[in-house]
């Protein structure tokens, strides 16, 4: 007999989280949504996380914990949960966020009632607990157009802060896209890749909170510290970002249903951007040309 598969998985990777960690597990644990499965994949933790881990899936059967052997870094560890969970509906939980414990609930009511959604997600408040202050943030990500290309548009036009991937979302769509790739802001791409599977849709309340702290948030690292934590295994400096999510735009088109004439015009709107974009793209090429011939110039002292 097989096992039952619950209703929503929800994907918790984690790395030395244990200062927060608990009350984040809890926040899912409490959800007024019951059938649900926690996927919680530590990166070889160093802090005590993992024992937080096994002590909480010990005592509550819905949650399944794997620990990495060695740190794969950020972008692999949030796509192993995603790969390892089972439910039709997947929300990613950062393990220093909380969410209310209505959250799961009023989102996936809204993928119940509406099969033209692949994204429901609640409004943001970001904290910091160091100061005790908190910001309530406007994702503007209502994406209710029944044209996927004006979808796109606007998801790569608004998207600042990508709050909106902590939402629920169809895990058939999410299938479909590049997921995280190992750049900055390869998160962004993906959902705006999503963007062409479906609609986006916000509950008017403040379920999520996220944190931000300069140890828990890449907004306040610095390009190199954000790259590191994305993939620690990589030696080089953060380079060519503009020209990697151009690509990741690119095959995101290749990759979408769309009707010809969709696929025309998103390409018209992917040469325009990246003729918008050409200065930085420039200064990109400018500075891999520079760090070949410093790579050069150091193997011929050599």
């Amino acid at each position: 007999m097989s096992e039952r598969v619950p209703r929503i998985s929800v994907g918790m990777p984690v790395y030395d989280a244990a200062p927060y960690l608990r009350r984040s597990i809890e926040s899912i644990l409490t959800q007024t949504v019951g059938d649900l499965e926690l996927v919680i994949s530590d990166n070889a933790s160093t802090d005590g996380s993992d024992e937080i881990c096994r002590a909480i899936a010990a005592t509550d059967p819905r949650v399944h914990y794997a620990r990495n052997a060695e740190n794969i870094g950020a972008v692999e560890n949030y796509n192993a949960v995603f790969r390892r969970s089972r439910a039709p509906y997947f929300k990613w939980a950062a393990a220093s966020d909380f969410c209310r414990p209505t959250f799961l609930e009023r989102c996936s009511a809204v993928l119940d009632a509406r099969s033209d959604v692949v994204l429901c997600y609640p409004r943001t408040r970001l904290f910091d607990e160091t100061t005790g202050t908190t910001t309530d943030y406007q994702d503007d990500l209502d994406l209710q157009d029944d044209d996927p290309v004006t979808r796109f548009i606007h998801c790569q036009e608004r998207l600042r802060l990508n709050n909106a991937m902590n939402g629920v979302v169809r895990r058939e769509a999410l299938a479909r896209t590049a997921l995280i790739k190992p750049f900055l802001s390869s998160d962004c791409s993906m959902l705006v890749e999503l963007a062409l599977h479906g609609k986006f849709v916000e509950v008017a309340d403040y379920l999520f909170h996220r944190r931000m702290e300069p140890r828990t948030s890449t907004k306040l690292k610095s390009r190199e510290e954000a790259y590191r934590h994305w993939d620690p295994r990589s030696r080089g400096p953060v380079t060519m970002v503009s020209w990697k999510t151009a690509r990741e735009y690119w095959r995101a088109v290749r990759r979408a249903p769309l009707s010809l004439g969709q696929r025309a015009r998103l390409c018209a709107h992917l040469l325009r951007w990246n003729y918008w974009q050409r200065a930085e793209l420039a200064r990109e090429l400018r500075e891999a040309a520079a760090a070949r011939g410093r790579r050069s110039g150091e193997g011929g002292a050599r």
